[in-house]
């Protein structure tokens, strides 16, 4: 058992450094360590009121700390933040009703005011949207507009990636299409991502890395290394499972000791 993720190579894209954060008497997260290498993507699992979603707002600066330090690429947090280095992507879609697809995305951009080697329009193609380009968020269905907020996220190539459940309110059979999706756009992306979610399944797909949070007060647990291949097989590979099970393990530990 560990609490800190060590540096997997040279360039550390994330580093967090003794975070506690309290909301007045109540202790939410205490001494929170890790780092985050270039093109990793870590996932952060734990009980319900462990404080995931607190330290994912942390992480994009919506959140101050109470101790400790978050910098990304060598920045501290409010200094990425002003240049953009931070996209965030939450479980309700944030998108402009009056706008269509297309639209939010290149506002998302305008708004970041900064150069970007993607452009809108290939995103949505490439993100399976192209003939949904001029629809409005109504028009579009649950996963499709995540799809949009993801692309709102990422088009201004932030060094970090943020994702708060993104699919927790989709259909089960629409969720498992999204995270498939999202691993294939982030093979091809290498974008730093972190991850929040209760899905195990969610998790061992996508995570080079999986951090289980224990609660009151949150604290990092067990760090797992997921090592499979990928494109990964999910239930079809016996690997896959095994990793789903060690997972669970890890995470009915916490949960046992939280009651």
């Amino acid at each position: 058992m560990t609490n800190t993720i060590p540096f997997t190579n040279t360039l550390s894209a994330l580093e967090v450094t003794g975070v506690t954060k309290s909301f007045g008497t109540q202790l939410v997260l205490s001494d929170i360590d890790f780092c985050i290498g270039k093109s990793e993507f870590v996932s952060v699992i734990g009980p319900s009121g462990c404080g995931k979603t607190t330290l994912l707002r942390v992480l994009a600066g919506l959140e101050g700390v109470t101790l400790g330090k978050v910098e990304i690429e060598g920045l501290g947090i409010e200094k990425a933040r002003s240049k953009q280095e931070i996209g965030v992507a939450f479980q309700r879609p944030a998108l402009i009703p009056s706008l269509t697809a297309l639209a939010n995305v290149q506002t998302t951009l305008d708004l970041c005011s900064r150069e970007s080697t993607l452009k809108p329009e290939q995103m949505l193609e490439d993100f399976g949207l192209f003939d949904f380009m001029d629809h409005y968020p109504h028009q579009l269905s649950g996963g499709m507009q995540q799809r949009v907020n993801i692309a709102c996220a990422m088009v201004h190539a932030p060094s970090l990636l943020l994702l708060d459940e993104p699919f927790g309110a989709l259909d089960e059979m629409t969720r498992a299409t999204m995270c498939a999706w999202l691993a294939n756009i982030l093979k091809e992306s290498k974008q730093t991502t972190v991850l929040v979610t209760h899905s195990i399944e969610e998790a061992v797909t996508l995570s080079d890395k999986i951090i289980v949070l224990s609660a009151n007060p949150g604290r990092i647990a067990h760090v797992l290394d997921i090592t499979l291949e990928r494109p990964r097989k999910t239930w079809e590979d016996d690997a896959f499972i095994e990793e789903m099970k060690r997972v669970r393990a890890a995470l009915k530990s916490v949960e046992a000791v939280a009651k």
